[in-house]
């Protein structure tokens, strides 16, 4: 029996679930079948340099509550990380409890949840009209982690759209999600 799992497991599969100060080990959250929000044992480049200003940044795998605060709650949001795991134990339920909008929804001994409310989706869409270019991949990076980015309004592309087509030259279009379907990895 493992309450905090099957709670987590009960919320449902579009949002992530952070360990906050490795709360519990490397990979449980894939055993118990709960999404992360650091990828498993070894994360991918991108995601890792998206994460390292959360995490304890040698294997990006564990957020450490003294590196969350206001500028990295865009972070949490765009990595899509709806639920944080705490413990009393540690400083780091103090820590998460206060940040803003972040809520207690779940308690079990020294153990407690927060839910993110500002959780981004996995995927949304934002209009093309909001693509703002940095060609270079580290800026790229810089501009994601800059004070002020909006990743519900805002997303940030290199220089050309797939084929090499200028992100200016692309005509908008209506769309729609004809189909969606969960697998591995997501």
């Amino acid at each position: 029996p493992a309450p905090l799992f099957d709670f987590l497991r009960s919320r449902g599969d579009d949002y992530r679930v952070a360990a906050v100060d490795a709360v519990y080990g490397t990979n449980f959250d894939m055993v118990y079948g709960v999404s992360s929000a650091v990828g498993y044992d070894f994360p991918l480049r991108r995601a890792a340099g998206l994460l390292a200003a959360v995490t304890n940044g040698s294997d990006g795998v564990t957020i450490l509550s003294e590196k969350l605060g206001t500028g990295s709650r865009a972070i949490l949001d765009l990595a899509s990380v709806r639920y944080l795991v705490t413990t009393t134990d540690n400083s780091g339920a103090d820590r998460v409890s206060r940040l803003p909008g972040m809520s207690v929804v779940f308690r079990d001994g020294a153990t407690r949840v927060f839910e993110n409310a500002n959780a981004l989706a996995r995927a949304h869409f934002v209009p093309l009209a909001a693509a703002r270019v940095v060609a270079v991949e580290s800026e790229q990076l810089k501009a994601v982690l800059a004070h002020g980015f909006d990743a519900k309004n805002e997303v940030i592309v290199g220089a050309s759209m797939p084929g090499g087509t200028p992100v200016r030259s692309v005509r908008p279009l209506l769309s729609k999600v004809l189909e969606f379907r969960q697998g591995i990895n997501f």
